[in-house]
């Protein structure tokens, strides 16, 4: 099981257990609150539905080099992988809703920004031995509190399910979104999403030929540091948890 349909089924839960909760406290009703009434008011005002980007992210075989490692270094590799994803969310301004131990949710105002940011976590994130991969799908999602639910996001959770190591794959909302922003694709044909009605069309993230972005020079050179700090320290650790950069052990 994917850590990404791991987050699903947490949001899920939580969602049911919302349902539950405003199915308890409507209750008894005989029939709707009378539109502005503050009833009514009070039902909706927790509820803010947003158009957003959701990304869920996980390490690729993740138990069997928890098991390779031991609980340690496996907890300090988590905690450098952490890191990146949390740097890399501030710079391109995502928000972290969920998070398992090797896995997480984000979300984004802008689908550019969230791509850019799975592809930065990618490429940051392989020297340390792991790979990650992800999905991003865009779609309306209700927003209650700190917690995301909604169609979309369980969408965005099959697409990353599909992906291969290393891999970035998005919907066809998102490619089509993305139009003229420089970011690039590979058709990855019509696929089926389990549980999600249709057929939907998957594009893969062709990272190599990626438009930077409009970074100003300050920020670009900012970045660059950042990266290359971050790469020596993942080379350091990587080095000294014994892996190459196959995320194996060296043959003795």
């Amino acid at each position: 099981m994917s850590n990404a349909t791991t987050l699903l089924q947490g949001v899920t839960e939580d969602h049911s257990s919302y349902n539950q909760k405003a199915d308890s406290q409507t209750a008894g009703a005989l029939s709707f609150p009378r539109e502005g009434s503050p009833r009514c008011h009070s039902l909706w005002l927790s509820v803010d539905r947003v158009l957003a980007t959701v990304l869920f992210t996980d390490i690729v075989g993740s138990t069997e080099k928890a098991a390779a490692l031991g609980d340690r270094s496996w907890r300090h590799l988590l905690e450098a992988h952490d890191a990146t994803v949390r740097r890399n969310l501030t710079c391109f301004r995502g928000r972290e809703v969920k998070t398992t131990r090797d896995g997480s949710l984000a979300t984004f105002d802008v689908p550019a920004r969230g791509v850019r940011c799975a592809c930065a976590n990618a490429d940051e994130i392989k020297p340390l031995g792991i790979e990650i991969r992800a999905g991003l799908h865009a779609g309306e999602c209700e927003m209650i509190g700190d917690a995301v639910y909604g169609i979309a996001v369980c969408t965005g959770a099959r697409v990353a399910a599909l992906a291969g190591s290393g891999e970035i794959l998005v919907s066809e909302t998102v490619r089509d979104l993305l139009a003229g922003s420089g970011l690039r694709f590979r058709d990855r044909g019509i696929q089926n999403l389990k549980g999600i009605p249709g057929e939907w069309r998957i594009f893969a993230a062709r990272r190599e030929e990626q438009d930077p972005g409009p970074l100003s020079e300050v920020r670009r050179a900012n970045t660059d540091a950042q990266g290359a700090k971050l790469r020596r320290r993942c080379s350091s650790l990587a080095q000294s948890l014994g892996l190459t950069q196959t995320g194996r052990r060296p043959q003795v």
